[in-house]
């Protein structure tokens, strides 16, 4: 007998069948096709219908224990189907409030072992991380060593999930110091996310992101550049993009200096 056949657990069947009879291949090719990406591991359901699906499952899901939360979610996590994955940070992010420091190692078990592409780590910064380190600010520290994973996504992560925390509790400092982690990190997806944080958080610090971009914009990778602006002043902009022009040459200089270090080890 499997788990989905158990009482407490048996609700789940009727939910991949909803989640099935709503999968719709042409979506899925429109979606391949515009964005670009991998979508083997979908049905074909956009998002908002998705999390409407798991929304009606919710009761269902809040009576069980944390343990069983738990291993519910690891059960569809490890199938591999995104529309698991974006039900699951649904039904997590509305039990919050249960969630002590104990469930970061799960999350970043989660995160790196069960996220593979931007759109399901984007949802699961917005719905899960970002909303656990608003309520346990201490922890955002782990972050920083995100910066090393090999892995694109989990390095994307350690900046999307500043942003809340940046934004909502004015957690300043971690955003900057994730920041200045990836500067240098070659991969579009993270430069992507860090232009994405320091577009946020220039909102609520303006001028602490200032003083951050013109110390920094001569190194900063060419996708992140631009869109990290976009909130400030126009004066400010074109400050920054002055001394940009005037320091391009830094940007190289890291990627040289290794290249030689290692030629010559």
């Amino acid at each position: 007998m499997s788990l989905f056949d158990t009482p407490d657990y048996q609700w789940v069947k009727g939910f991949m069948l909803e989640l099935e009879q709503k999968a719709d291949p042409s979506y899925k090719k429109a979606m391949a096709d515009k964005f670009r990406l991998d979508m083997s591991d979908a049905l074909g359901i956009p998002a908002p219908e998705i999390r409407a699906i798991a929304k009606q499952h919710q009761p269902n899901f809040n009576r069980l224990t944390v343990a069983q939360q738990t291993k519910l979610c690891d059960l569809l996590l490890t199938e591999g189907l995104y529309e698991y994955r974006i039900s699951c940070f649904h039904w997590l992010k509305a039990q919050k409030k249960h969630w002590t420091a104990a469930h970061l190692p799960v999350f970043e078990r989660w995160l790196k072992e069960h996220i593979s592409g931007w759109p399901d780590c984007d949802d699961f910064c917005a719905s899960v991380l970002g909303e656990f380190f608003l309520i346990h600010p201490t922890h955002t520290g782990n972050c920083l060593s995100w910066s090393a994973s090999p892995n694109p996504m989990v390095r994307r992560a350690g900046l999307v999930a500043l942003i809340k925390p940046a934004k909502k509790a004015g957690r300043l400092y971690p955003a900057l110091m994730q920041c200045d982690a990836s500067l240098h990190d070659e991969d579009v997806l993270v430069q992507k996310a860090l232009s994405w944080l320091l577009k946020e958080t220039s909102k609520v610090f303006p001028d602490d992101v200032l003083r951050w971009l013109k110390s920094r914009c001569g190194q900063m990778h060419p996708v992140a550049f631009a869109p990290a602006l976009k909130n400030l002043p126009a004066e400010a902009q074109q400050e920054v993009r002055k001394i940009r022009k005037e320091n391009l040459p830094d940007r190289k200089a890291p990627t040289t200096k290794v290249l030689r270090q290692a030629v010559t080890a």
